[in-house]
């Protein structure tokens, strides 16, 4: 009888982005798996991929809605977020209509936190919209996700690398991607790339404009404990790679080409290993380019 194969797909705003070379480098090697999980943007590039979509048209889709894009979200008054949201649902539901989970043509779960219950809120049923809606509402980003009862924001807070979601699926290998820095000074690069003086100030000024370093900073802050989180579990997961592409931000989205060409590069890397964890016995003939 062959094992089930997983795949979880680590959250990391534009980061995540990685994961679609991820995919192409897997693709081109014909390697598959058979159930899903991401976390935060993660979840959206999981779903995408569980849809049965190949990577050429999920980097068409990623094109549509970031080519061109200088500000993807849509700022507020900072009452409860940065961001209003909306933005991003209506890319979502661009993206899934109607679709629901149970569905997709690959089993796919995410996650999202409670933050009535403090708890961790499993969505494996229902729309995908909205699952990943709520997937992706990183605290003081953007506003908490009303579902029934509950209050969700971001999942990739204290499960970015989601590997538990498709074990308690029935997975019985899985591999896990990362593409969060498990160690960075990006805060304290920030503050130091505040130059005063010459372009480098113009240039500052205008990032800072459309993203400033309170976000970067908040973003960095919120996502560190699901970092600690994942470093604490790396080493009980079956295969743990790390995709390292540290030189981009967590708003680098007008940057997906490089981030999902450095992703695949990265991916490459590990293609030996991961054949071996799916397919223990066979050897890895690499395909020629």
């Amino acid at each position: 009888m062959s094992r089930m194969r997983g795949l979880a797909l680590g959250g990391g705003g534009a980061r995540a982005l990685a994961h679609v070379g991820l995919l192409k480098a897997l693709e081109k090697e014909n390697i598959k798996v058979d159930v899903v999980s991401g976390a935060s943007f993660g979840a959206v590039i999981a779903a995408l991929y569980a849809r049965g979509e190949n990577t050429e048209t999920i980097y068409k889709m990623i094109y549509k809605f970031f080519g061109g894009l200088d500000k993807p979200f849509d700022p507020t008054i900072p009452l409860v977020s940065f961001f209003k949201g909306k933005k991003m649902i209506r890319m979502l539901k661009q993206a899934f209509g109607s679709t629901l989970i149970e569905d997709l043509k690959i089993p796919f779960v995410t996650s999202a936190v409670d933050l009535h219950s403090g708890e961790e809120y499993v969505m494996d049923r229902g729309p995908v919209w909205e699952a990943l809606a709520a997937a992706m509402s990183l605290p003081g980003m953007f506003p908490p996700i009303f579902h029934g009862d509950h209050l969700l924001v971001d999942g990739g807070v204290i499960n970015n690398v989601p590997e538990s979601l498709i074990r308690q699926k029935g997975a019985d290998i899985i591999l896990s991607v990362n593409v969060s820095p498990l160690r960075d000074e990006a805060i304290v690069r920030l503050l130091e790339d505040r130059k005063i003086t010459g372009k480098s100030f113009f240039k500052n000024l205008w990032e800072d404009l459309k993203y400033p370093p309170i976000l970067k900073i908040m973003g960095r802050a919120i996502t560190l404990e699901g970092r600690e989180i994942t470093k604490l579990r790396k080493d009980k997961m079956d295969l743990f790679i790390n995709l390292h592409i540290e030189e981009f931000s967590f708003f680098d989205f007008n940057k997906f080409r490089e981030i999902i060409r450095k992703g695949e590069e990265e991916a490459e890397k590990h293609l030996e290993e991961i054949y071996d964890l799916f397919y223990p016995g066979k050897k890895f003939l690499k395909k020629k380019r």
